[in-house]
């Protein structure tokens, strides 16, 4: 689910009593998920007291008579139509922008079905179960499982990918590069394949330069080359047609 809307199916309280709770042990440790919650509640807030100035709304007749009048029926009603439409069009803006590199992210990451397969066959206890929570999207009940185990075999790197898409897809970006840095490092011979998946973690925060970053790292030896390319290509052609629609 986007974090835009899960912020903001939070705030409503639209979240059934498992989403709720993920939804409060992500926001924890994801700043992005953070400044959306913090934003969408501010937002809500303004808008509530706004439209109780709107709905209260006074104003004189003259200069010549200084008693407030509550505004007539036709004049009362273009102001809420007007108060109404930009508060409407900023929180439609907010939940139906989404940002290009989501889209990036879909093409170039991993979705619930791949993961899944990741699991199937590793020999670990309860993956097939997980692999069938990954099947319905449930990525918070599939990260419990595999997280147990990943704690007690932290160098198995099969498995720490595993769970790193897992935290990515669920949008734990900070903990999924906390596993992932130590298979990153130069001595690492895991190390290519790590930087795929911490520029991706980047990707789907929308942060081209270290997205970037890692990309680079990724040389012809590696079985993501060709991906890099491709996505170092698409946010190259992104930035220019940004720069150009604002000349």
């Amino acid at each position: 689910m986007d974090k835009v809307l899960l912020a903001v199916k939070y705030v409503e309280g639209d979240l059934d009593e498992r989403e709720n709770r993920a939804f409060e042990e992500a926001v924890r440790y994801d700043s992005e998920l953070q400044d959306y919650l913090a934003s969408y509640k501010e937002i809500n807030l303004n808008i509530g007291q706004q439209l109780k100035e709107a709905l209260s709304f006074s104003r004189f007749r003259n200069t010549e008579n200084t008693q407030p009048y509550i505004a007539e029926k036709i004049t009362y009603g273009l102001d809420y139509v007007w108060f109404l439409g930009w508060a409407l069009t900023f929180v439609i803006a907010m939940l139906v922008w989404k940002p290009w590199k989501a889209d990036l992210y879909q093409e170039f990451g991993y979705d619930h079905k791949v993961i899944a397969a990741t699991l199937v066959n590793k020999p670990y206890q309860n993956f097939d179960k997980a692999a069938q929570f990954l099947e319905k999207k449930d990525y918070y009940e599939a990260k419990l499982i595999v997280s147990k185990t990943f704690t007690q075999n932290p160098n198995d790197f099969k498995l720490a990918s595993s769970y790193a898409m897992i935290l990515i897809a669920d949008n734990r970006l900070e903990t999924s590069r906390e596993i992932l840095y130590p298979f990153a490092s130069e001595n690492s011979i895991y190390k290519q394949d790590a930087a795929y998946m911490l520029a991706l973690s980047f990707l789907k925060a929308g942060d081209n330069e270290n997205c970037r970053l890692w990309l680079k790292k990724i040389t012809g030896s590696s079985s993501n080359y060709q991906q890099s390319l491709q996505l170092l290509d698409k946010l190259n052609e992104e930035e220019s047609t940004s720069k150009l629609s604002f000349l």
